[in-house]
């Protein structure tokens, strides 16, 4: 660490003069001084039995002053980082990088010192001269001057905790009170702290101008630099801002600025600092400021999206603070060291190929990348820039649930279907039209078909690989809805509500069409979790939180949880292998075992690929981000597009450059034959559903009933269930009927 010595040539250091045996005769000394002051004011000197005991009872009342300065953790930076370290963004409230004396060039120390308080490392705790230098200019009852680097520490430090305008005016104001306060802080300061400990504490804390908080922040913001490679003249400006931060603004008032950075070369060149070839070619030298962007939020990283992603699941986390007003302080005030799990090889990977889509077509394209096992997300893109001009968009693409998920959301009904052990073997009569007796049909009273000429006589995997529309909405008959969409919470999706205002209905057949909106990352999440085996792993946008010295401060685990059986994923992922082999994903096919499910919605409105090998999870989406109203027709010469064709060759692409690297995995078979016996089976509640649809949930699961019909209010709806025995919840055993009690 830089030294007295090295710093202006002192010797030993006398007799500390605020040591318990001397304090009055400090105090005595410092109310001489302001004596003094007031007396060339012409101000009335309070006697009270003699000039002596004024100056005792003067004394006394200055060493009665507050003497314990309240410093809290300065306001820093926080970062976010990739997971090699790259630095991803950047919130503050205050642009401030915490340095020591060691991270300072030595000429900008001795700028500083020769600039602001030449005998700092010679005297203790007041500058005697320069106090009574300004105490003789009083006026009016102000003050001016006479100020030591420990006393305009302290003056910081008030304005810093201030948390009133009166506080901020009070701790600002140039009166006696003030000083005299300053001066009784400034004297306890100087006993519990080293000369050095209380000079980087100054310059830490010190306003530079242009926003720049501490010399580590300007040297960046004025030159460029970090605070090691300040040269001579660069480091006198710095140290000439310090006066008047606005007054001298190299870059508002760059003619003031140069006569003060010349000022103090003076002063370094008497203070010995430098010799006079040195301030010849440094008084000769242009101010050379460059301004520097400070740094920003996440707009200027090189993962955007991601940044934001991260930024607002830490603001919406309990881990890193019970309130949101604490985790937005801790965010921008706290000097964070926010770790997360993008990989800069996927996450180029990922921008590559999304900018298949050019940035300036209406069309946009997200991805997200995702580990299974884990719920680390890898990468996020979007083919847009993170703003408002041009080509750039502000929508959270790649997580904002916005766009329908199309037949993506037949995984859901497949997956249903294998864990209640319906073999795979079964044919569905999957026509061009189908006419559901159950569910709710659509305009124009049938579900049809993408194309015509898919129907036909199908299995599950046949079905699944051309994606009949027909075939899965019998399928979901069979299996139930509220069964399907609590499929697909289990495995991942966020925005599919069980209860509540737009809950899923027990007659909403078009489930399984993938009609509800949804986001690229639950999609990934959903199908991550058959990656792996079943075990469903929540997002995670930090791996890791800690402070500037690497403490943990926010417990950051992933949250995992088995959700279907490991056989039934792997049976599903046994069936979606042949989308991508044999059916309409063919265009993703990567070399390699890979999985994976097209989608493509009503009149053109969104198309997806969304997939898996054992490494990655891969989601992309491709829409307008006007809407669905906006359908994708005419796009990258196709008349329409289909989740086959630009987002699976997308797919491909980022998958392909993703896994380089890494060895080709083979998928865990499923069991023998992909016959699979069903879950435990429970009764689900059927109170309020229609008798005949009740009926029919029962079938699907194997089960006869009984029924009866008992009286109800005369408002109430006749035929709908009411009540049942066993209760909801209750295993079923087979052979066992379950009584259905409805009104009537």
């Amino acid at each position: 660490m830089t030294t007295r010595a090295a710093l202006d040539g002192s010797g030993p250091l006398t007799a500390d003069p605020t040591r318990p045996g001397r304090r009055r005769a400090v105090a005595k000394l410092v109310i001489a001084t302001v004596v003094v002051g007031m007396a060339a004011a012409g101000a009335a000197l309070p006697v009270i039995g003699g000039v002596g005991l004024t100056v005792r009872a003067a004394a006394d009342g200055f060493n009665a002053l507050p003497a314990d300065l309240e410093e809290p953790p300065l306001p820093q930076r926080s970062v976010i980082l990739a997971a090699n370290g790259t630095k991803l963004g950047e919130f503050y409230l205050y642009n401030r990088v915490q340095v020591d004396l060691k991270q300072v060039a030595p000429i900008a120390l001795q700028a500083v010192l020769a600039a602001e308080d030449q005998r700092f490392y010679a005297r203790r705790g007041l500058d005697w001269r320069g106090l009574a230098r300004a105490s003789s200019k009083t006026a009016g009852g102000e003050v001016q001057g006479g100020s030591t680097l420990t006393q305009q520490y302290v003056k910081n430090v008030r304005l810093l905790t201030a948390q009133t305008d009166d506080e901020r005016q009070e701790a600002t104001r140039m009166t006696l009170d003030r000083k005299l306060r300053e001066l009784r802080l400034a004297l306890a300061l100087e006993r519990r702290y080293s000369k050095d400990e209380i000079f980087t504490r100054y310059l830490n804390i010190a306003y530079f101008g242009a926003g720049a908080y501490g010399i580590e922040a300007a040297a960046q913001r004025y030159f460029g630099v970090p605070a090691t490679k300040l040269r001579v003249g660069e480091a006198a400006t710095l140290a000439g801002v310090l006066k008047n931060p606005s007054g001298y603004d190299p870059v508002l008032h760059p003619q003031a600025a140069k006569k003060r950075r010349n000022v103090v070369l003076a002063q370094m060149r008497s203070a010995g600092a430098i010799d006079a070839e040195t301030y010849q070619v440094a008084l000769a030298s242009r101010l050379g400021v460059t301004l520097t962007p400070p740094p920003g939020g996440c707009e200027s990283g090189p993962a955007p999206f991601y940044c934001q992603w991260v930024r607002a699941r830490l603001l919406d986390d309990p881990a890193l603070g019970p309130t949101a007003a604490i985790r937005r302080q801790r965010l921008v005030q706290g000097g964070l060291v926010i770790h997360t799990g993008l990989d800069p090889l996927t996450q180029f990977a990922a921008q590559r190929a999304a900018d298949t889509v050019p940035r300036d077509n209406p069309v946009a394209t997200a991805v997200v990348v995702e580990q299974p096992g884990t719920g680390v997300v890898k990468a996020m893109a979007v083919n847009r820039g993170y703003g408002q001009l041009p080509g750039q968009t502000e929508l959270p693409l790649p997580t904002l649930s916005a766009f329908q998920g199309g037949s993506t959301f037949k995984v859901f009904t497949l997956t249903t279907a294998v864990d209640q052990g319906i073999p795979l073997s079964t044919v569905l009569p999957a026509g061009d039209f189908y006419v559901s007796p159950t569910l709710d049909n659509p305009p124009p009273g049938y579900y049809r078909n993408a194309a015509d000429g898919e129907g036909a006589n199908l299995s599950i995997p046949q079905a699944t690989w051309n994606s009949v529309n027909t075939a899965f909405v019998q399928l979901e008959e069979r299996v139930g809805v509220l069964e399907v969409a609590d499929m697909a919470r289990k495995l991942g999706l966020t925005n599919v509500p069980a209860f509540g205002g737009g809950a899923v209905e027990g007659r909403e057949g078009s489930f399984t069409l993938g009609t509800r909106d949804v986001s690229p990352l639950d999609m990934a999440t959903a199908y991550a979790t058959l990656a792996a085996h079943g075990l469903q792993c929540d997002p995670m946008a930090a791996v890791a939180v800690a402070d500037l010295q690497g403490h943990p401060v926010a417990p950051m685990q992933p949250r995992c949880r088995q959700v279907i059986r490991p056989s039934v994923a792997d049976t599903v992922t046994s069936v979606l292998t042949g989308v991508v082999n044999q059916g309409t994903g063919r265009n993703a096919a990567i070399g390699r075992p890979a999985a994976g499910k097209t989608g493509t919605t009503q009149s053109f409105g969104a198309a997806w690929f969304v997939g898996y090998t054992p490494q990655l999870a891969t989601a992309v989406w491709m829409g307008d981000p006007r809407g669905p109203a906006y359908p994708l027709r005419n796009v990258l010469g196709y008349a329409r597009v289909y989740g086959g064709d630009i987002p699976a060759r997308i797919w491909r692409q980022v998958m392909t450059d993703a896994l380089t690297a890494a060895p080709a995995e083979p998928f865990t078979p499923g069991p023998a034959g992909a016959e699979i016996a069903p879950a435990d089976p429970r009764l689900p509640s059927l109170v309020g559903l229609p008798v005949t649809q009740a009926q029919a949930v029962l079938r699907r699961l194997g089960m006869g009933c009984t029924l009866e019909v008992v009286p109800v209010a005369p408002d109430a709806a006749l035929g709908v269930v009411v009540d049942t025995m066993p209760a909801p919840g209750t295993r079923l055993v087979a052979g066992l009927p379950v009584r259905l009690r409805y009104g009537g």
